[in-house]
C-alpha cells in the first residue's frame, strides 16, 4: 500500500509502476494499493496500471480509514525524492507507517527519514531510485513476505511514537511560542 499523493516533492509513480510490472513478469504476485487523491496526470498513469492489473487506485479516504488500511496491508511503500537542499525531510506519513508495525519498502536518499525507518521498522530499502533498483527492492520484499519473514510485526518503542503524535507535537510547538512571547503555562 502507498498512502498519499504522488506529484508532490518530486514523487512520481512512474518508476514504481515500471518496477512493479518487471517484478510481476518475474512471477511475483504483487499488487499495489495507492490510496489518496492524485493529480490528473498521476490519475491517468494509475488508470493504465489499474487496467494492467498492477494497482488498485483508491480515492482519498479519511485519516481513520487510511490508518486502518495501513495496518491491514502486507507491506507499505514509501518514496522520497532527493531534496534540493542539504536536509532530507522526514515525511509525515513515516510516523503513521511506523505506528502500523508493517514492513516498509522505502526508496529514499540517505537522511533522517531513512534512518528512522531503519531504526524502527522491518524495512527493505533501495537508495537506487532507478526502475531496476526499485524492482530489486520489490522482489526482495515479495520473497521475504512469501518466506514468512514478516510474520511478527515490529512495533517501535511507544514512547518514541507518542512523542511524534500530532497532538504532542502541537503542544510542544505551542509551548515554544508561549516561551517566545514570554508567557509560561
Amino acid at each position: 500500500l502507498y498512502a498519499g499523493r504522488f506529484g508532490i516533492g518530486g514523487r512520481s509513480p512512474q518508476r514504481l509502476l515500471e518496477a512493479l510490472a518487471q517484478v510481476r513478469s518475474r512471477g511475483c504476485e504483487l499488487m499495489l494499493d495507492v490510496v489518496g487523491q492524485q493529480a490528473a496526470g498521476v490519475t491517468a498513469m494509475l488508470a493504465e496500471a489499474e487496467a494492467a492489473g498492477l494497482v488498485r487506485a483508491i480515492d482519498e479516504v479519511d485519516y481513520g480509514r487510511a490508518t486502518a488500511m495501513m495496518c491491514a496491508a502486507d507491506a507499505l511503500v514509501l518514496i522520497q525524492a532527493p531534496s534540493a537542499g542539504r536536509v532530507q525531510a522526514v515525511a509525515g506519513k513515516t510516523y503513521d507507517y511506523l505506528r502500523s508495525g508493517r514492513p516498509i519498502m522505502v526508496v529514499a536518499p540517505e537522511g533522517d527519514n531513512l534512518e528512522l525507518i531503519r531504526r524502527h521498522a522491518a524495512a527493505l530499502e533501495s537508495g537506487d531510485t532507478s526502475v531496476g533498483g526499485t524492482a530489486g527492492a520489490l522482489e526482495r520484499l515479495y520473497r521475504r513476505w512469501r518466506a514468512g519473514e514478516f510474520a511478527c510485526e515490529s512495533q517501535p518503542d511507544p514512547a518514541f511514537l507518542e512523542r511524534y503524535e500530532r497532538r504532542a507535537l502541537t503542544c510542544e510547538l505551542a509551548a515554544h511560542f508561549d516561551r517566545l512571547v514570554g508567557r509560561e503555562r
